[in-house]
């Protein structure tokens, strides 16, 4: 005589949900190392753009120091003295009332 067995067949869309939710879970997986990924990729980028400003703003800041320095009153004078200018002794302004335009 043959043994009958009470076990039912499963289904076979029940097998097949497993390899659904391993999919699923490496799809997430992939896009979440996606994700993390770009936002340190564009942390790092925030760091440079950063470190550059930074430079920037202190070689900004040298030219300025530069720039008060050429023009500064001793720096004008020992230039005229090298290229051979003097000091006027007498100034002299000439008014003239005549057509010009006034504001």
């Amino acid at each position: 005589m043959k043994k009958q067995s009470n076990t039912q067949q499963t289904p076979s869309y029940y097998k097949s949900i497993p390899i659904g939710v391993v999919g699923i879970v490496v799809v997430l997986g992939a896009f979440y190392l996606y994700i993390t990924n770009q936002v340190a990729v564009q942390g790092y980028a925030i760091r440079e753009a950063e470190n550059q400003i930074a430079q920037l703003k202190q070689s900004n800041n040298q030219l300025r120091i530069q720039e008060a320095e050429l023009k500064s009153l001793y720096r004008i004078e020992e230039a005229g003295k090298r290229l051979n200018m003097f000091e006027p002794v007498q100034v002299s302004y000439i008014e003239e009332s005549g057509p010009i335009a006034l504001r």
